[in-house]
């Protein structure tokens, strides 16, 4: 995950090139659609998880969360972050007090989005190798508790960060200066990332072993398995980016950060695309405002001709 602009931060980095200007302005450009497309397919993964009846209700859980937090990110958060980030890198003097808004809500929505990922994987892992455990696990309340105790830490780090840390005079949103900076995109970066792709590769070993005993998934979960490895491998460019210790003037900086975005939009897309139930509901859902706004439109026709008689 791209950490955020240091909060503090009023010192602007110096414009370089015209062509890093245009590049900045494609960048956000691009990021701001991200954020449209995301909250319209988020709400269709909202709407599917409501009217499904099938799924476990700790997965749904899970995933309203997850749905919920890109739907705050894409809202709010990246659009006010994305702008500042902009504004900053080309050298334009921002307010403080949104800077620290912004970033501190975009910052921790998605350390939280990274976290529910990371427990999704370990549930669906469960559900395949361990699934008398897994009844127990996704109980409504027990999967309420095990989401509280894995977000709480994020926010309760970054309340100490912003009260502990000085940014003064500090490059613009830069996690290399600072140590805690970089513990903390290991700790609740890096690391969940890490134990996804682990716990996905243990998940897939099992089923291989243990083919032809276990029943083929169905099209839900083979959605939710394909978007969490698609989530989890938009995370890897960035984590090398930052492990190589990129600055924020190279142009990888911002492309990779771009690249890593589009999962806000794409991890809905494929929830919805992947599963056949779900692409039905969505297109009975359209159909129907659709027939909807027909009808009201011909009774407003009728009405006027009416009137006019």
């Amino acid at each position: 995950m791209d950490l955020s602009i240091n909060s503090t931060s009023l010192t602007p980095t110096p414009t370089n090139s015209a062509g890093d200007s245009k590049l900045r302005g494609v960048a956000l450009g691009f990021e701001l659609l991200t954020c449209f497309v995301g909250v319209i397919t988020c709400c269709f993964s909202h709407y599917c998880l409501k009217t499904c009846k099938l799924i476990q209700s700790g997965m749904k859980i899970q995933l309203q969360i997850l749905f919920t937090t890109d739907i705050v990110i894409c809202l709010i958060a990246l659009p006010g972050h994305a702008a500042i980030e902009y504004r900053i890198l080309s050298g334009v003097h921002d307010n403080k007090t949104s800077s620290t808004v912004f970033t501190s809500l975009y910052t921790v929505a998605t350390e939280i989005e990274r976290a529910t990922v990371m427990l999704i994987a370990i549930y669906r892992m469960m559900a395949v190798c361990f699934p008398f455990k897994y009844r127990y696990w996704s109980q409504k309340k027990v999967a309420l508790l095990v989401n509280l105790i894995a977000c709480s830490p994020v926010v309760l780090m970054r309340t100490i960060k912003h009260f502990i840390k000085d940014d003064s005079g500090i490059e613009a949103f830069d996690p290399n200066n600072y140590f805690i900076d970089s513990f903390m995109q290991f700790g609740f970066i890096s690391a969940p990332t890490v134990i996804t792709l682990i716990v996905y590769l243990v998940m897939a070993l099992f089923m291989l072993c243990k083919k032809g005993s276990i029943s083929p998934p169905d099209s839900c979960e083979r959605s939710v398995r394909i978007f969490i490895l698609t989530n989890t491998l938009f995370e890897v460019p960035d984590i090398i980016m930052h492990a190589a210790k990129a600055t924020v003037d190279n142009a990888a900086f911002i492309i990779i950060h771009v690249i890593y975005r589009i999962h806000f939009a794409l991890d809905p897309i494929l929830f919805v695309g992947l599963n056949a139930r779900y692409r039905q509901m969505v297109y009975q859902c359209c159909s129907s405002n659709i027939r909807v706004r027909e009808a009201v439109t011909d009774t407003k026709e009728e009405d006027t001709l009416e009137s006019k008689c």
